[in-house]
């Protein structure tokens, strides 16, 4: 087929005349499939090259040419068509919208395509109504390409696929939670994480019409099931698991179609599987986990540097304190120390695991009243008797850490760095706005103002050599993330956060180097793309400027790329090779991983087997926590329309 291909494309560029019926007739006979697949791979590259009305024919003839193919061939895979179909409908919308200023005859252009795209998709379904129905072609999607993000796309696009019916007239939505059920019975983590994320999305869909005969039918099927685990002589702790689950799915349920305006807080979460609160088992725990006493201590280094902590005010999970001294060489030794988790509990403890469910501590746009009657603005990874009583680096107080420690010379090599299990003791607790104060005008304490002069001298060093893409540097200055963290370049929080920077890209790196697993933090974005959103913003800005300018990072996030964790990839935001989170052990799941890996990896020379045990757990770990990021991405959002809704 490729003189086919070789054929149409000189068509296309105008040196052959056009394909004759007989011709075409001949091609699908040939390969009714490879000739779609040739069609749709010139369709592609055309679109990106318009320039006008005139460049517009020979794609509409392409169309034409995609239309006789899938009509005169009863061989061809309608689900991959649609699915392809949807794929350019992308790349046509994307395209239309980033040339629109360049003149009109472009939008125009795209304008023609995307209703011709349009007309052959909904012929492509009524064709698949008329056979085996749509039904065939969204669960297709569904089972096949397990991508939840492109299954939102495809339910967001054609909302009415949501109630597409099965042969028996069974609703897509029943099938979905029948799976669903199916995966954490087997206890497949994967696959119900990613069953639990769909059935949120379908869900949340208007155009959903799930009746209340279906409703009961789950309903009843997950009794059933519980009563039958609950009876299953296995582990109870793998059990209570899956019940715990089932459980949430029967609230969620019973939540489905009640008035948004009266919803609580509890509803909003239990719809996607957020909890909101301990189990009085895990909180039981808690509170057998102390500090120890520093002579039953082992393997742990005391240290006693004068370190700081440098927070927001009224902060709890104080994950982080920072030394330095200017060595007699001329370099920094930096002091990064952070709150351990696993030096007081087991990787395998509830209270871990727990955690690593919950993903991250979540900041509400707002208080809201418990159960038990109490304002509460975050919900919490660990509980409180721990995370703050026990492991928060609180002044005055012994504590566990894992203490990072970098020789820095005057160009920003590190020179000498080494990672300790640590008891520290912080000597003072200050604010951001407190410490900016002291940077600026100095205090009484003749430690604290070397030890600021230290901070941002090797800061500034630092400065130089970690250098954020301005795209992903204006997007983090300019909006917030689920811990309520925003990215400011200068003073106190400028130190804090490239002091973590620093500590991230060399753990990754170490691993990296010994050919270790390690939880990285990804970021990768499409150099092109990018390019044209940079463009975008500078030919605004002059418009624009000032607070209006930062307005459109804002609606910019919302199309850029945002990071995930993975066992590989680079970080293209900050310009990284390796990134990782590690020190925020207290209020991120992906740091105690880290945490783990390195008492694996780093403390300790791990056997062969205890590489490939840890190279699973990560690959779990990874999946299990992008897709409860992606749970809490939806939680919080309906949470501020929640609120907003209130306000009127």
């Amino acid at each position: 087929m490729k003189n086919v291909e070789k054929k149409l494309a000189n068509y296309i560029k105008g040196t052959q005349s056009e394909p004759k019926e007989q011709e075409l007739i001949e091609w699908i006979n040939k390969d009714a499939n490879e000739l779609i697949n040739i069609l749709f791979r010139l369709l592609n590259n055309c679109v990106e090259n318009i320039n006008g009305d005139k460049d517009v024919k020979k794609e509409l003839d392409l169309f034409k040419y995609l239309s006789a193919v899938i009509h005169n061939s009863d061989e061809v895979n309608r689900g991959i068509i649609i699915r392809k179909l949807t794929k350019l409908d992308e790349k046509i919308s994307r395209l239309k919208e980033e040339k629109r200023n360049k003149f009109f005859n472009v939008k125009r252009a795209y304008t023609e395509l995307e209703k011709m795209r349009a007309e052959l998709y909904k012929a492509q379904l009524e064709v698949s109504d008329s056979n085996t129905s749509s039904y065939d072609f969204i669960s297709y999607l569904i089972t096949n390409t397990r991508n939840i993000s492109y299954a939102e796309y495809i339910l967001k696009k054609h909302p009415n696929l949501v109630n597409a019916k099965d042969a028996n007239k069974e609703s897509l939505l029943l099938n979905v939670l029948n799976k669903y059920i199916k995966t954490i019975l087997e206890g497949n983590e994967k696959d119900s994480t990613y069953y639990e994320n769909l059935v949120t999305i379908m869900l949340n869909s208007k155009n959903l019409n799930f009746t209340e005969q279906e409703k009961r039918k789950v309903i009843e099927t997950i009794y059933k099931v519980i009563n039958k685990i609950s009876l299953n002589k296995k582990p109870m702790k793998t059990n209570q698991s899956k019940i715990e689950k089932l459980n949430l799915l029967i609230n969620t349920l019973i939540g489905t179609n009640k008035d948004k305006k009266d919803k609580k807080i509890e509803l909003i979460a239990q719809k996607y599987h957020i909890n909101i609160y301990f189990s009085d088992t895990l909180l039981a725990e808690a509170r057998l986990h102390k500090m120890p006493k520093i002579g039953e201590i082992e393997d742990r280094t005391e240290i006693d540097d004068y370190i700081i902590t440098i927070d927001k005010p009224g902060t709890l999970h104080i994950d982080d304190g920072l030394s330095c001294v200017k060595l007699d060489n001329g370099n920094y030794l930096l002091g990064v120390h952070n709150a351990t988790v696993l030096g007081y509990l087991p990787y395998e403890s509830i209270i871990v695991q727990e955690a690593l469910n919950r993903a991250n501590v979540i900041h509400l746009p707002r208080k809201f009243t418990t159960k038990d009657n109490t304002e509460e603005k975050v919900i919490s990874s660990l509980p409180y008797s721990f995370a703050v009583q026990t492991a928060s680096l609180f002044p005055n107080k012994p504590k566990l850490a894992r203490s990072y420690y970098f020789e820095i010379d005057k160009y920003g090599n590190v020179v000498n760095e080494n990672y300790l299990k640590t008891i520290i003791t912080s000597s003072k607790r200050t604010t951001f706005s407190e410490f900016d104060q002291i940077l600026q005008k100095g205090s009484s304490d003749k430690k604290l103002d070397m030890l600021a002069e230290n901070l941002q001298g090797v800061t500034n060093i630092l400065d130089k050599i970690y250098q954020s893409d301005s795209l992903y540097a204006g997007i983090k200055e300019s909006t917030t993330d689920c811990q309520g963290n925003r990215v400011k370049k200068q003073g106190a929080y400028n130190i804090v956060y490239k002091s973590m920077i620093l500590v991230g890209h060399h753990v990754a790196t170490h691993f990296a180097k010994e050919g270790y697993p390690c939880l990285y933090r990804v970021h990768e974005t499409n150099h092109e793309d990018m390019k044209k959103i940079k463009e975008m913003i500078d030919s605004l800005t002059d418009f624009y400027g000032g607070e209006q300018y930062k307005n459109l990072y804002q609606i910019v996030e919302g199309i850029y790329p945002k990071g995930w964790y993975a066992t590989s990839g680079r970080h293209d935001g900050l310009n990284l090779d390796h990134y990782c989170h590690c020190t925020s052990a207290l209020t991120r799941g992906a740091d105690i991983v880290v945490e783990h890996a390195l008492e694996v990896c780093y403390d300790n020379r791990p056997t062969d087997n205890e590489v490939l045990l840890l190279a699973a757990e990560i690959e779990k770990q990874a999946a299990q926590i992008n897709a409860k990021q992606s749970s809490i991405e939806y939680f919080l959002k309906e949470c501020r329309g929640a609120y907003q809704k209130r306000r009127h």
